[in-house]
């Protein structure tokens, strides 16, 4: 309901934008097909007051298919044999009457309604059942039932038989993605119990459906059934379901992270039998698999979620690029807007170009790839040792009495069998196709952002034309995030365009990796049938032995096995052509956009009014969403401090401490670690700038910060935090500069080593438009390597002034804030000069060997801290180095003009460190310094 109350103010904000005339619903119509009519349809369904979460069970013909769903139910609603004669979906849902609605193959429906469920159970089994050859009048059928089970919303998909016929099969799987989680019953009654080339089969074609549709699956959204189970002998069961288990979740034969606990065995007629008594008893298994369906409606619930908050969001984003650009224009003369317009379309011309190269190299290269591994598995089936080990078998054959026809075909019969087997050994022991397969994938994950990343900031440049400043992703680096980027195994769709920024669809590592290794079990299967028929009147004078051989030899041929192998990888070429088309697509409408801003008529002052409102009202839009998607659909991603044990606080600040924690959970890396506790509230007015605090501790390229293991999101009922647990430092810097001995001569030089990385952090930060606050001897860290090491990262905010009470006289804690921040009566937002004032204060602090204000803060008259803010308001009370310390000297003057500066807030870092160039080769004489110098 949050979410589509959000749907709800984004369409009305675009209602109201089409009736004042203003252009950009035409722009986004261009880049989204349908936009209205699928903003309108998400938000009803979202907003429904029957939501549903519709649950398919699958399973092959004579399975029990229709008596598992009946025992979930409690009633007898599916006749035995009914789906074993249909070809039609069946969607059952809670209602408060028995009631019916066969839709027919056009868009026609019929509906009944029922006095009893014995009359209900009748006509379906009238209706849908299927006489001899003669198909289905229905495409799909509704079936309302008034059974409590239902009334969660749950909704029970019952299918055809998986591989009754290709039409059926392929039915069943279309509807597939729609419901998001499926139960699947194994006959264990049959001989090996589930059937791998058929699951394989199964996966390939959501594979197939996620790469056309770009929706996000999970496969952890299956349980499988292992029906019938009374039937298996009681001294084979161990055997039958471990054997289940390991085809289940082998890597190269199951279904993908399948683990043990999506495996169930069940008796349907055993449950059934308890059902029946007065009692209805819910035990042993049975109670096992209902727990895990309801385990299923939320997580089947969630990816709908995450894929409808997707949308929204690239709707979002692009409504607020658009309406940025239309603000960028109102200050430019025409002949500005001319150049602009002329350098923006060179860009774009140029990137259209890159995109089409790109994609048809990566083709080109993943051809002669998969024409590499043919030729290797040629080789491989072709070597002497792998022709005896597959041949050999004919020396031992009986053939007395067996006519050469029979012969052949039992030769071949028994080498296409081992054919198969070795051609799944190869590939899971070489690994070659899920090598190139993850190879392909990572270009894309490189590359193919990259083109986003150039998009992005030809938009931002058109946006920010003459103006100074950096673009907020640079040219040097990745666009998408690492955060981002770690989350592509877990095909995180939703994560990546969540995190607030416009890109094009994300690619399937996992998925597209599994790929190629189905297509080479197929190939087994098809050259099976294809030999089987082509080599069926091969000369009879040939020994049994050739004959083999000579099978084994076609088998291999490049040329009959590359036509095979393409089919079975079409899925990736098809997704590279979708990606290349929907970047192009992109482009195109930036293009048009360039072409319909000459033709625009509204005026300077109509564009200021307009869009300036606009702006406000989406960006909130934009906020609403992205808070929702992190507290609601992603908190489960995130550690608790509940998961750690909380061993010693190593720091203890205003904003905030550093604890040092260790996991209750042993884990393989990071033993030890440390939580930074901060106090920075996250609401849906600053998520966005809490994002990009997020973003910054996860970066790999920020080598100032300890490297992040993860993050914890702690929420109570009023505040949510987020908090980086990271590596564990050695020491504060106050620490490690006191643990160094300082030669006098080297003095200027040697705090300048120290002092360096503390400034070219922050510099880093501040161009991030982030801060450090705080920033003191003791907030910064130094790790094992002696590298200075950021922790408490946040963006430029007012601070909240209830943690500056101005009676309060324990000044200690207030000594690195500049009073400006503190004031109640004159406060200002902490910005990027106020880290630096803490600089100044570093600086000064480890020249003189004292703590700033000491005299002040443990002075014998007690101060408040309105009388400490009064006395740092005054210009004479600022720190600064004396003639004893070395004044008049080049390198101390530098030294000293940087402290003065910072405390006057009149310098950045970037200046910093090039005012502080003297000091950098310094070897001056101090030996008359009277300052002391840190001994051990």
């Amino acid at each position: 309901k949050i979410l589509g109350e959000i749907f709800t103010s984004t369409i009305q904000a675009l209602q109201d934008l089409r009736q004042s005339g203003d252009t950009l619903m035409g722009h986004l119509e261009q880049c989204f097909d349908n936009l209205s009519p699928r903003l309108v349809n998400e938000e009803s369904n979202l907003l429904s007051e029957s939501i549903k979460c519709p649950i398919m069970v699958l399973g092959e013909t004579g399975s029990g298919k229709s008596s598992f769903i009946n025992l979930v139910l409690g009633c007898e609603l599916l006749p035995h044999s009914l789906l074993s004669n249909t070809n039609t979906i069946c969607e059952i849902q809670y209602g408060e009457n028995f009631k019916a609605c066969f839709h027919l193959t056009g868009s026609s429906k019929e509906e009944h309604s029922f006095k009893s469920l014995e009359e209900m159970r009748q006509s379906l089994s009238n209706k849908i059942q299927k006489k001899g050859e003669q198909k289905s009048l229905y495409k799909r059928v509704e079936i309302f039932l008034p059974s409590d089970i239902l009334k969660t919303g749950l909704l029970i998909v019952d299918s055809p038989g998986i591989a009754d016929t290709g039409e059926m099969t392929d039915i069943v799987l279309g509807y597939l993605i729609k419901a998001c989680a499926f139960i699947y019953i194994i006959n264990s009654e049959n001989a090996g119990g589930v059937a791998p080339d058929r699951l394989q089969h199964l996966f390939k074609k959501v594979v197939e459906k996620v790469f056309r549709d770009e929706q996000d699956y999970r496969s952890t959204c299956a349980m499988f059934i292992c029906n019938k189970w009374d039937q298996v002998p009681y001294e084979e069961r161990s055997k039958v379901y471990q054997d289940t288990v390991k085809k289940l979740c082998s890597e190269s034969t199951g279904w993908p992270n399948c683990t043990e606990d999506q495996i169930f065995r069940l008796s349907t007629k055993e449950a059934m039998f308890i059902q029946d008594t007065p009692e209805r008893y819910i035990v042993g298994h049975f109670a096992a698999v209902l727990h895990k369906i309801n385990g299923l409606i939320p997580e089947s619930r969630h990816i709908l979620l995450i894929n409808s908050a997707r949308f929204l969001q690239q709707v979002l984003d692009k409504a607020a690029m658009f309406i940025e650009t239309s603000l960028s224009d109102v200050n430019l003369s025409q002949e500005e807007r001319m150049i602009k317009n002329k350098e923006t379309l060179e860009d774009l011309t140029k990137l259209r170009k890159d995109v089409n190269e790109f994609f048809e190299k990566e083709k080109n290269n993943f051809d002669k790839g998969l024409e590499k591994i043919i030729r290797d598995l040629r080789d491989h089936l072709r070597s002497k040792e792998t022709v005896s080990a597959l041949c050999d078998f004919t020396h031992s054959m009986d053939t007395a009495g067996v006519k050469w026809k029979e012969a052949t075909i039992k030769v071949r019969i028994k080498l296409y069998d081992s054919i198969t087997e070795e051609i799944q050994r190869w590939e899971t022991q070489n690994k070659k196709l899920e090598i190139l397969g993850s190879g392909m994938a990572k270009q894309f994950q490189q590359k193919f952002p990259d083109f986003d990343s150039k998009l992005f900031n030809l938009q931002k440049r058109y946006i920010q034309h003459s103006k100074s400043g950096k673009m907020v992703a640079e040219d040097e680096e990745p666009f998408v995030p690492v955060i981002v980027a770690e989350k592509f195994d877990n095909i995180n769709l939703g994560l990546k365009v969540l995190m607030g920024i416009s890109i094009s669809p994300v690619l399937l590592i996992g998925a597209i990796i599994r790929l190629p290794v189905w297509g080479i079990k197929e190939l087994a299967r098809k050259v099976k049938g294809h030999m089987l028929e082509k080599e069926y009147d091969t000369d009879p004078k040939v020994s049994l032995r050739k004959y083999a051989e000579s099978i084994l030899e076609s088998t291999s041929d490049p040329i009959k096995m590359k036509p095979i192998m393409e089919n079975e990888v079409s899925p990736m070429f098809q997704y590279l052509d979708n990606q290349r088309r929907r970047v192009l697509q992109q482009i195109e409408a930036e293009l048009n956009l360039l072409d319909k801003r000459k033709e625009e008529k509204e005026t300077r002052e109509f564009i200021a009014k307009n869009c300036s409102s606009q702006k406000v009202r989406f960006e909130r839009l934009r906020r609403r969403l992205t808070y929702f998607y992190k507290i609601e659909l992603m908190k489960n991603s995130y550690k608790k401090l509940s998961e750690f044990e909380l061993e010693e606080t190593l720091y203890q600040g205003l904003f905030g401490e550093v604890c040092k924690v260790l996991p209750k959970v042993e884990t393989d890396h990071h033993l030890e670690a440390v939580v930074v506790k901060n106090k920075h509230r996250i609401d849906g007015v600053n998520i966005m700038e809490h994002m990009r605090v997020e973003e910054a501790y996860r970066s790999k390229r920020f080598v100032y910060n300890m490297p992040c293991i993860s993050m914890m999101l702690e929420s109570s009922s009023e505040h949510h935090f987020f908090w980086p647990v990271l590596s564990l430092p050695k020491c504060s810097f106050r620490s490690f500069v006191k643990s160094k001995l300082i030669n006098p001569e080297e003095k200027t030089q040697t705090l300048y080593t120290y002092i360096e990385p503390v400034i070219s952090g922050l510099d880093f930060l501040h161009t991030k438009k982030l801060v450090h606050v705080d920033v003191s001897q003791d907030s910064v860290m130094v790790d094992q390597n002696d590298r200075v090491k950021l922790m408490h990262i946040t963006y430029p905010q007012k601070l909240d002034l209830s943690l500056f009470p101005e009676a309060s006289t324990e000044l200690e804690q207030f000594v690195h804030f500049h009073w400006e921040t503190m004031s109640a009566s004159s406060q200002r937002e902490y910005s990027f000069q106020h880290d630096m004032y803490g600089v100044g204060l570093m600086m000064w602090e480890i020249w003189t060997g004292q703590k700033a204000f000491q005299q002040v803060v443990t002075g014998l008259e007690p101060r408040t801290l309105l009388q400490f803010i009064r006395f740092l308001s005054m210009n004479k009370n600022s720190l600064r180095l004396g003639v004893e310390d070395g004044l008049g000297i080049l390198a101390v003057n530098a030294w000293n003009d940087c402290i003065i500066k910072c405390q006057n807030l009149s310098i950045n870092a970037a200046d910093l460190l090039n005012t502080l160039a003297p000091c950098k080769n310094s070897t001056f004489d101090y030996s008359h310094a009277q300052a002391p110098l840190y001994s051990r």
